[in-house]
């Protein structure tokens, strides 16, 4: 009799840990497709972040030639005498 208690508790656990086993092999196989395309995202973003980052560091310090150009045109345009008056 307690052969056959063991024998069925033994059975029920092996279900129990055959059925964990089938959930977590069946929940990877679902999720792992997911980890590849946002692994494939990140690296196409790291890409561009890169590519933005050369392009402002690149830039850096062009804007303020123009900025100056129009800030002597505006005070040259303030200076300038009204001829309507």
């Amino acid at each position: 009799m307690e052969t056959t208690v063991l024998l069925a508790a033994l059975a029920i656990v092996s279900a129990c840990v055959g059925a964990l086993v089938w959930v977590i092999k069946h929940l990877f196989t679902q999720i792992l497709p997911v980890l590849n395309n946002v692994v494939k995202v990140t690296e196409l973003n790291t890409e561009a972040t890169k590519a933005a980052d050369a392009y402002l560091r690149e830039r850096n310090g062009r804007d303020i030639h123009f900025h100056e150009n129009v800030m002597k045109a505006l005070v040259a345009i303030q200076k300038k005498p009204d001829i309507h008056s």
